[in-house]
């Protein structure tokens, strides 16, 4: 998260999709919903689905491939929001990325995403199929935390120094629990089965 934030472009009038083009991510949703409603959609990333998902979209969607981290970096800044239409997502790298960028995230409420996206703070969660709802929400009622804000509390989550302290705090708790002191003791009959267990 520390390469990442809103500084990075200004925002402007696009949506995005940062993912592999395969059918689990289910990015023909977003495709038929520019279609439907019109808005212009960046689809950054690539993958077997490509020349299917190409053959059906409009004008308003512009295939960008497989971008540099630089480009992918402004990117995020600079859309209006990410969206992510993945099937049970077990954790989104780029919904993380989107909103450590300030970029707000359309999500599908599933998956890891439904957490990390608290619903109408850092963005929108709409049921699968119901796309169009979730933007059309997007678009009325915004979200209520600030570029800056999504960005610091997406960093103080999932940053560096974050993963370090918790990985630690983890390493030094399971270490603890299973820490072993034999209690055996000279004549103990315990010791004593151990001791005839291992010469036989």
């Amino acid at each position: 998260t520390e390469s990442l934030g809103p500084k990075q472009a200004d925002t402007e009038d696009f949506y995005l999709i940062l993912c592999r083009l395969a059918p689990i991510k289910r990015v023909r949703q977003a495709v038929l919903a520019a279609k439907e409603r019109e808005f212009t959609l960046k689809i950054a990333g690539s993958g077997p689905l490509r020349p299917e998902l190409e053959a059906i979209a409009p004008d308003n969607v512009e295939f960008l491939g497989w971008v540099e981290p630089d480009r992918k970096r402004r990117l995020l800044a600079g859309a209006r929001a990410s969206i992510n239409c993945c099937m049970a997502e077990d954790f989104g790298m780029s919904v993380v990325e989107s909103m450590a960028s300030g970029t707000p995230v359309i999500t599908v409420d599933e998956g890891m995403p439904r957490y990390t996206v608290e619903d109408g703070t850092r963005g929108i969660h709409f049921s699968e199929g119901k796309l169009l709802r979730g933007i059309e929400r997007f678009e009325s009622e915004g979200v209520s935390m600030s570029e800056r804000g999504i960005a610091e509390w997406t960093r103080d989550n999932f940053g560096t120094n974050r993963f370090i302290q918790q990985m630690r705090a983890a390493i030094d708790e399971a270490e603890r629990k299973n820490r072993i002191t034999p209690e055996f003791r000279s004549g103990d009959d315990t010791a004593s089965e151990i001791n005839t267990a291992t010469n036989n």
